[in-house]
């Protein structure tokens, strides 16, 4: 990284001293490559001197893991760039995943300035839950204020208009969202519970006040940019490491509530924990139903990225989950397919993290876990437990795959 920044001096001593000729021009070009390349290389290859996996399946995923954070640190950096007009990306779909990205949620965000004036409006859709919250993400991740559907004060057509600002307007009388003098990104979620049945909201974000473009580029900002996406990288591929070592060494096949949680939504209630099963075992959850507008269960690699539940089941909702004739909900976590319809499938990984999600909640069950055979599980489970064949499997990932395509869609 130090190569890059002594660059960056160079291209300043040299745009002022004038225009360069072609070949040094293409040099400092060169040389500004190289440096983004090596300060890349480094930062990955410490990640990777850092990480301590097991099975080949989540050595396999390593690299990729990597590439995606790097493409990710590109995009909100030219986002950032680009900051007098503000546009909502679709984050964490099947690339771009971090942090353990919920199955249930379509992330949007945009880079904002504190001391910029918005304007967000839309129709709503149908989904469980809509948040709308500014946050910090800059070396530490910081959520703020945020505000809902409820909040939004819909028209019949399901219509609105939401202000951002540091200060409302004072000829503004509708719904308000206030930013901190460090938010730098606006994030919406939606949460789905009811798959087949919800569909997405359309937003419109745009700054009310003046924001000039950026002056054309030059060889100085160029490096400057570089330099800025190489430290974005080098923060973001590792930033939730220490968290998922904790839980591998902490919480094997054991699940906790979060406590003082930052991070999220604060009317939910978060756990996680780790599950480290054979071939032959299954992970047994059971649970009260806690008193929530909807839950999720999800697992994750090694990389705390979700794992498959488009076209596989890595994930569970109330709305798809069955809950037995003693009120309590079982969920089986297994490599092979159980036959239970409550299964987390692993997609291949023999050990990851476990999430969970109690949204709007007024009560925050512990969750047990307990270690079994697969041959062992149904003498475990009441006579009435919900199974699924072959063909129930498939009818549910084609509900899955249709919503995340309607989801997602452009």
């Amino acid at each position: 990284m130090r190569r890059i920044a002594l660059l960056v001096l160079a291209l300043t001593v040299a745009n002022s001293t004038g225009a360069q000729s072609p070949d040094s021009s293409t040099s400092l070009i060169i040389e500004e490559w190289t440096a983004f390349t090596s300060a890349l290389q480094q930062a990955g290859t410490q990640i990777l001197e850092q990480s301590s996996t097991r099975d080949d399946i989540d050595a396999a995923e390593a690299n990729l893991y990597l590439v995606q954070q790097l493409s990710a640190a590109i995009a909100q950096e030219f986002d950032e760039y680009r900051i007098d007009t503000p546009l909502l990306r679709v984050g964490a779909t099947t690339i771009h995943k971090w942090g353990l990205d919920s199955s249930e949620a379509k992330y949007q965000g945009a880079a904002i300035e504190s001391s910029g004036l918005y304007r967000l409006s839309g129709t709503l859709g149908s989904a469980q839950i809509t948040s709308i919250q500014s946050v910090m993400s800059a070396d530490t991740f910081k959520s703020y204020a945020s505000i809902d559907q409820t909040q939004l004060q819909t028209n019949a057509s399901g219509e609105f208009e939401l202000v951002i600002g540091l200060s409302k307007p004072e000829e503004w009388q509708g719904p308000f969202l206030q930013l901190q003098p460090t938010s730098n990104r606006l994030l919406i979620r939606e949460y789905f519970g009811d798959w087949p049945n919800e569909a997405p909201s359309t937003f419109l974000l745009e700054r009310l006040d003046t924001a000039h473009p950026p002056p054309p580029m030059t060889m100085e900002k160029s490096a400057e940019l570089m330099q800025a996406i190489a430290k974005r990288f080098e923060r973001r591929a590792p930033f939730w490491n220490g968290w998922v070592q904790n839980s591998r060494s902490q919480l094997k096949n054991q699940l906790r509530l979060l406590v003082g949680n930052q991070q999220g939504l604060s009317n939910n209630a978060y756990g996680d924990g780790w599950f480290d099963i054979a071939d032959d075992e299954a992970l047994l959850i059971e649970l009260e139903p806690p008193k929530a507008q909807m839950w999720s269960f999800q697992l994750g690699n090694y990389w705390w990225e979700s794992i498959e539940y488009i076209t596989g089941f890595g994930s569970i909702n109330s709305f798809q989950a069955h809950t037995d004739s003693d009120g309590i909900i079982r969920l089986v976590i297994a490599k092979q397919d159980p036959g239970i319809l409550n299964w987390l499938d692993t997609g291949g990984h023999n050990e990851g993290s476990v999430m969970y999600r109690f949204q709007n909640t007024t009560s925050s069950p512990t969750p047990t876990a307990t270690l079994v055979k697969l041959n062992e599980l149904t003498a475990l489970l009441p006579e009435d437990t919900a199974l699924a064949t072959a063909q129930d499997r498939e009818q549910a990932r084609t509900k899955r795959r249709q919503h995340i395509q309607r989801r997602w869609a452009p």
